[in-house]
């Protein structure tokens, strides 16, 4: 994750923790994706961003890759 540029590019320091914490549970924790998503998605509203990221990995027809 670039957190720089979306530093440049006007993000709050909020909005770059949540997305860090998105990648941090989808791809640094022992659970597949499914789990991910579904523990994601139990912890309540992260934000617009982290829900287009959860849409787009939940649409994605070939998964992910990790």
């Amino acid at each position: 994750m670039n957190s720089v540029g979306l530093e440049r590019r006007g993000f709050t320091p909020e909005r770059i923790k949540r997305i860090q914490h998105f990648f941090k549970v989808l791809l640094a924790s022992k659970l597949n994706t499914s789990q991910a998503i579904a523990k994601l998605k139990s912890e309540g509203d992260q934000g617009e961003d982290v829900a287009m990221l959860l849409a787009f990995v939940e649409k994605s027809e070939r998964g992910v890759i990790k």
